[in-house]
């Protein structure tokens, strides 16, 4: 969380911020808050994409 890697437990929820969408990360270390956006399918969390992978899908 926060890149904080003493965090090891926590939990995340999804809160409204204003008119956005918010990431809301809570574990021993404090909470975080992220923004939430979409740029043409993309995620993305305080402006940064995120959970990219170029892996194709697998079914288990």
């Amino acid at each position: 969380m926060g890149g904080n890697p003493n965090v090891t437990v926590g939990r995340w929820r999804i809160v409204g911020q204003g008119s956005q969408a918010a990431l809301e990360l809570t574990g021993n270390g404090g909470a975080s808050v992220l923004t939430l956006g979409d740029d043409a399918g993309k995620t993305m969390l305080n402006g940064k994409r995120w959970l990219v992978d170029d892996k194709p899908p697998v079914c288990r």
